[in-house]
Parts: C-alpha cells; structure tokens; sequence
C-alpha cells in the first residue's frame, strides 16, 4: 500500500461482502462469505453515514445490512476534530453472542426493548478515545470510556485570543515588529431574542439519549478526571441530569435543560463547583499565579433565550453565592480572571500605589464571600467582602454583562492589629517604618491613620478606572499586643 493509503476497513454480513473503492469511485461485489478491504488516497478522511433500506423504490439493488464492521484509520477528521489511529469494531448483537461464545465470555445481555438484532456494540481504540459503547434499541446509549482527550478548536481560538505576551516578547518587540495580541472580541448586543436556527432544530431532533461513565477525561490538555451523567429527551426538550466532574480535589454538579418550543430556544443551567485547592483548580486550565492554596465552593443556577452555545446576554437572569476559605493573591493578574466582574486587580494596583507595602509580597486573606443577582444581563451585589489580613475590602454595584462595564463602590478599612507594616502604610503622615516602630514603643503610643479608603470603580470591565473617592482619618493608640510583637 503507499503512504498515502491511509484507510483500510472491512464489513461482513452472514451471507454477502461487499467492496468500493474510494480511490476510484467504483464498487464491486466479491464472492460470498469473503471480506473486503476499502482504501483511501487521501491522509484526513471524512465521515459520511449511509443507510441501506430494506427496500429500494428507485431500482437500485438491495444492499444488505453487516453484523460486524471493523476499521484501522491512520487519521480521520470528524466534524472539526481529528482522530488518529482509529481501531474500531462494531457488532450487532447477534454477531456479539456468537463472538463471546467463540471467546468463552458470557454474552452481553439482549434489550429489554426492541429486536436484539438492532442493539449495537462498539469498540474504539485510538489515541483520542478508549472505551465501549453499547446502542439498544429504544434505549439510551451507553458509553463506557476509559480515556477521552478533547480539543475543541473554538476554545484554543478563545485562548489565543486573550492570550497576553511574556515580558519577553514585549522587551524584543520593536516598532517595526511589535508585539501583536489578538483582543478580545467584545459581546455584540441583540436588541431582539435570535430565533432558533434549522442547525437547532436537527440537533432537537437528533440528539439520542446518553448514559456516560469516563474515567479519565481531557480538555485543551488539562486532566478533568472522572466524568459521568445522563441525557434524557422530553417534548421539545434536552435534560442534562446528574452531571459530575471530579478530578479528586474538585468536583463540579451539574444539571440542565434545553428546551425548543415553536421559534424560541431557552438554556437553564444549576451548578456547583467544590475544591480543596485553588491552585490545583487554575492549574489545570493553565492559569498561574492568582488565588492561592483556598478552598473554595461556588453555587450558580442561571437561563437564557437561546441554545447552550449561543447565550443571549440580554435575557440572562440567576443568582451567584461564591466563598473562598483563606488562601493567598499571590499575582494580581491571575486574580482579576477569577474575580473579574469588579476588576479586584485594578483595585489593589491602586491600593500599592496609594499604600506602598502591604502588597508587595502577595495579599494574605481568611475569606471571601459573596452573592449576586443577574436580571437581564445586569449583575448587582451588596454584599461582597474579602477579609485579608491587611484589612477588610467591601464591594458593592453592578456590572453590566451585555454592554461589558462595572459600576461599583470599594471600601477598605485597614487592620492596624496586624502590625507596623499597615501602620505605616496608612499614617496620615509619610512616616518611616522606623518612625513607626519609635512611637509604637512610646509610653502612650497614639498615631493619626487613615481609617478608611473608599474607591469608585467605573469603565469596561477589562480596565476600569479606579478613583479615591474619600477617605476617613483617626486617631490609633497603639495596643500593648502589637507593641510586644515588634519588640520580639
């Protein structure tokens, strides 16, 4: 064969064979009881079903229906994905029987519903996919997976996208050859509620139901873990139930539905997501830096008008409760995906520049916690608070989804009890940590400290301007716990 055969498969039904050839685009019948091979030229081969009919109204010959198909692909192209070195076999249930009685195995067992001449058993090697799936009639199909590596080639377009240059490539970037950065493509309003599409509509009706069991699942490269869940069909509607994620220090639930009904889509998602360590969490997804070795647990249950992959912002509405256990920013950049909606990066950069040193060395906190309310693409919360060791952050406002800016209040009041270092930070007078540390030690140590910080955060949501608004001042007697622990 030469290097550009790339297919090789082979069909058998217990009386006929037969062969066509791809190359040539002729089809030939062999003798009876024998197999036939199918060879391609060509290195990405697409993938098109055909059904033969039981019987013909245009005079073409009857085909008959195989029992087994078996297949060795080099590489093949499904959709927008690519799958390489495909080893594939596929049984009908009573070629299935007969094999496992020639193998010694006890058969599998027939449907509970429908002819168990029409239940189907698959087997897929490749490098992409390992595992069993199993087509009864009447019924949901079964998956049973041992390792599943998805790439999906609009997610690696997002990332590139949002991709943001290394100091690298910024410092060796010159006028003649800058740096060049793909920007984000902004969300583009729609006044009116799309209607479904005929895409939509095929995929209503076509969808099967699913019973999914994979061990180890893979996304753009990143190990999810064990993956499992139910697709079940109602009137008009796709329901998600019980779907899980857990890669052993997070686990995501989830359930949904997506339902059709005359011109109008509408997506409904409840989800939680519980972690051990944040850090592992962003790993996985490629993000370094942000918060830091926290546990975390995040609850959301949203709806939309529009299918699962076409959100219509204008229509969002649902509730967030988010809470972060103690834990460390350790790189304001990282922080700011995470907590983006009110741009906390934006605002502790402003913070270093007004109080130098307190962030310096990353921003310690015990907790953050919040809640929020979307109606119609507007996010409003009152109640966002991150207790840090420095002091105390509280944010409330809103940030518009659709339109893509923020519109919230910021008010820090620093922690004096934590020690010299804040004390110094946020001396009405630009003192000295050394300055400091001599009135701390005074015999009645009092020094005058801003009390409070308030900010106003406004502007697109991926760069905001952040502005003092005022700020409240006092006097602090230093206590006798501070003094001794700076005297130690």
């Amino acid at each position: 064969m030469s290097a550009t055969a790339a297919t090789t498969a082979k069909t058998t039904t217990g009386t006929t064979t037969a062969a066509t050839s791809l190359a040539t685009g002729t089809a030939t019948a062999p003798p009876s009881n024998q197999t036939a091979s199918v060879a391609t030229p060509v290195n990405k081969v697409p993938v098109k079903t055909a059904t033969a009919s039981a019987a013909s109204d245009n005079g073409m010959p009857e085909l008959p229906v195989p029992n087994r198909v078996t297949a060795e692909i080099k590489q093949l192209t499904l959709g927008t994905l690519d799958w390489n070195r495909v080893s594939l076999t596929a049984l009908r249930q009573q070629a299935a029987q007969a094999l496992s009685k020639q193998s010694g195995q006890p058969p599998a067992k027939p449907s509970a519903r429908g002819a168990a001449m029409n239940e189907w058993q698959v087997t897929v090697d490749s490098r992409e996919l390992k595992g069993k799936a199993v087509w009864p009639t009447g019924q949901p199909i079964r998956l049973d997976l041992d390792e599943f590596h998805l790439n999906l080639p609009i997610l690696a377009e997002d990332a590139a996208s949002s991709e943001v240059p290394s100091s690298g490539e910024l410092l060796t970037a010159s006028a003649n050859a800058p740096a060049t950065v793909k920007p984000r493509q902004p969300y583009q309003p729609q006044p009116v509620i799309p209607t479904a599409t005929a895409l939509d509509r095929r995929l209503m009706a076509s969808i099967p139901e699913v019973d999914l069991t994979l061990r180890d699942g893979w996304l753009q490269g990143y190990r999810l873990g064990k993956v499992s869940g139910q697709l079940r069909r109602g009137k008009n509607m796709l329901e998600l139930v019980n779907f899980t994620i857990d890669s052993g220090t997070t686990t995501l639930n989830l359930d949904g539905h997506w339902s059709l009904r005359g011109a109008r889509n509408e997506t409904q998602l409840a989800f939680d997501i519980d972690g051990k360590n944040s850090s592992d969490l962003m790993g996985r997804f490629g993000i370094s830096g942000g918060i830091q070795g926290a546990e975390f647990s995040t609850y959301a249950s949203i709806q939309w008008q529009g299918a699962p992959w076409s959100m219509h912002r204008e229509t969002l509405s649902g509730e967030v409760k988010s809470e972060t256990g103690q834990g460390v920013i350790s790189d304001i950049g990282g922080a700011g995906r995470l907590l983006g909606l009110f741009s906390l990066d934006s605002i502790i950069r402003k913070m270093k520049l007004d109080f130098s040193g307190i962030f310096d060395d990353g921003l310690a906190f015990n907790y953050i916690r919040g809640t929020g309310r979307i109606e119609n693409g507007l996010f409003t919360t009152s109640d966002i608070r991150m207790e840090a060791l420095a002091g105390d952050m509280f944010i409330q406002g809103s940030a518009n989804l659709v339109k893509e800016t923020v519109d919230a209040k910021v008010k820090f009041i620093p922690d004096f009890t934590s020690g010299i270092p804040v004390l110094t930070a946020f001396a009405v007078a630009p003192q000295t940590a050394l300055y400091v540390f001599a009135i701390s030690t005074a015999l009645s140590p009092v020094l005058d400290v801003f009390t409070q910080v308030n900010y106003v955060v406004q502007g697109p949501i991926d760069a905001p301007l952040v502005t003092e608004q005022s700020r409240f001042t006092g006097e602090y007697k230093v206590p006798e716990a501070v003094k001794s622990q700076e005297n130690q």
